[in-house]
């Protein structure tokens, strides 16, 4: 038997059929508290059973990369710069190494070994890997990397990838916020904060997104209401509970569920309460949203929710929202929603993901969170602070996360937002596992594209594992990277300028990088590190 082990960086995406690609691992020195990672490829020429040894320090893990199926790989009208746009088995989710690994002829399969991030003293830590047929010794590798000295700062950007709560209970059979479901949400709350996303979609109810005109989502409502005639009463137990979960899950800011439905803000959300002494929907997509009854609700219910918020210590680490991704041609609608209230959370900050300037310039939105391919008139004019998002829409030239994508596409974001100061980022699909408008649930594992509503790759980043278990994926791993890509830019502006840092990455791009023009190579990303972690290395010496 002849076994094929190549080593490749993170930046590669290894298909069964091959053939590896094996792109340099160029940067192998990171610092205390930052995750890194990279691949090993392997092809047998017969059908082999192995058995993989990692000897390692107990800060790096290896997990084996698996593959799932994409039908809708990408819309006939993409770019250039995609792997495939042709249906297949693609390299993604992170799975538990097996004991013995099953290599069938000719297959590529790829390991991906990680440091987690780690206040381990600095220094070099060799990584080997030995690879066994039986008792034989078939393949085998050393990898030393470099623990540089200081730790990575703490992320500052606002990082929110929406957590779909209906979807986590339907895959682990249970209800939201039923106690079976407060037993595994801590594992999902825990990989969200792990890779970056700090701040948590919150369903005060349940959110009013990706849900059919007429139709209703499961209820993941967390607040409890009570009517009584034209007068509300409310629970805001299960909010406290979720909040704190969140907060000792690593979470440190909340966006509170739309207040108004989807593309529009037309009408009220699905909102559950108690009435003579039965549950029953009181509002949903009949109650128009800013019609009296909706807003004698929202008249009693946010004074009641901010003072709470107040309370807590939040009011400056909350964020509100009116309606998702509205158009030019609600605008009406949406400015009635948001003058209805805007005095009832007076104080409090609230965007919403759009791409038209003119809400912004209207005063309507006070932070517009814009997608990156509709970005540039809000650069141009200095919006601060300058958030941004991608979603299905975002498949030229720009960057974005789907299958078919190179990782520099995925990865070189966290450059880009240096270079634009971006305080937040936006995406919509932690975990979406239902079809287009939540008409049913679908087998993440085996449906990637939302019934062929989006290219695989828009709708989710984690995988549902047995028992409660979440399982991430390489294009999860590697934007977490470019978070720390933009951290550690942003410490190398601190002590060596900004201007310096800038002048950096134009001189390695050999080019100006905007959202949509960027160095198109895996290689790129690397080099950056490499250069500016050494720069950072020579500035601390210089004070020591």
């Amino acid at each position: 038997m002849n076994l094929q082990l190549i080593k490749t960086s993170c930046m590669d995406k290894v298909f069964l059929d091959g053939p590896a690609r094996g792109s340099a691992l160029l940067c192998t020195s990171h610092f205390g508290g930052e995750r890194f990672a990279f691949q090993y490829a392997l092809c047998a020429d017969t059908d082999a059973r192995m058995r993989v040894v990692l000897t390692a320090p107990s800060f790096v893990t290896i997990h084996l990369v698996g593959h799932v199926p994409a039908q809708f790989v990408m819309y006939a009208d993409h770019d250039d710069d995609v792997l495939t746009d042709r249906p297949g088995l693609f390299p993604d989710p992170l799975m538990p190494l097996p004991e013995t690994l099953f290599l069938p002829a000719g297959q590529w399969h790829t390991l991906w070994v990680e440091s987690l991030g780690t206040d381990a003293a600095p220094g070099a830590y060799d990584v080997e890997i030995c690879i066994y047929d039986g008792d034989a010794l078939i393949a085998h590798d050393i990898q030393t990397l470099t623990l540089l000295p200081g730790t990575l700062p703490p992320q500052e950007l606002l990082h929110t990838n929406w957590v779909h709560y209906d979807c986590i209970a339907a895959r682990h059979g249970c209800l939201p916020f039923d106690e079976d479901f407060w037993g595994i949400l801590p594992r999902w709350l825990t990989n969200a904060a792990d890779h970056g996303i700090n701040c948590l979609l919150t369903p005060l109810f349940t959110p009013p997104l990706d849900t059919a005109v007429g139709g209703e989502r499961t209820t993941a409502q967390l607040v409890g209401v009570e009517q009584h005639g034209d007068t509300y009463t409310f629970d805001f137990s299960q909010l406290t509970r979720f909040i704190a979960l969140a907060q000792r899950c690593g979470i440190t800011h909340f966006e509170l569920s739309h207040l108004f439905t989807q593309w529009g803000a037309k009408a009220a959300p699905k909102i559950m309460l108690w009435r003579d002494g039965l549950l029953e929907r009181a509002f949903g997509w009949g109650t128009p949203a800013t019609g009296p009854e909706y807003a004698n609700f929202l008249r009693q219910f946010l004074p009641q929710l901010t003072a709470l918020l107040r309370q807590l210590g939040l009011a400056d680490r909350v964020f509100f929202h009116v309606s998702d991704e509205p158009s030019q041609s609600n605008m009406e609608s949406y400015a009635s929603a948001r003058a209805l209230v805007a005095p009832l959370i007076e104080g409090f900050a609230c965007f919403d993901a759009l791409s038209d300037y003119d809400f912004y310039r209207e005063g309507l939105v006070p932070l517009p969170v814009p997608s990156n391919d509709h970005i540039a008139p809000f650069v141009q004019n200095g919006v601060e602070p300058l958030w941004t998002y991608y979603c299905c829409g975002q498949y030229k030239q720009v960057a974005n996360r789907f299958f078919c994508f190179p990782t520099y596409r995925n990865r070189i974001l966290g450059t880009q937002m240096f270079l634009h100061d971006c305080k937040g980022f936006l995406h919509w699909g932690y975990n979406f596992y239902n079809t287009q408008y939540s008409k049913r649930p679908i087998n993440p594992w085996a449906v990637t594209d939302a019934g062929g509503a989006f290219p695989a790759g828009d709708s989710f980043i984690v995988y549902p594992g047995p028992d409660g278990q979440v399982l991430s994926s390489t294009r999860q791993k590697v934007f977490h990277i470019a978070l720390q890509d933009q951290i550690a830019l942003d410490w190398a502006a601190q002590l060596l300028g900004r201007e310096v840092v800038e002048n950096t990455i134009k001189q390695l791009a050999r080019q100006d990088i905007t959202f949509a023009n960027y160095p198109r190579n895996a290689e790129f990303c690397q080099l950056l590190r490499m250069r500016i972690n050494a720069m950072m290395i020579g500035a601390m010496e210089a004070v020591q």
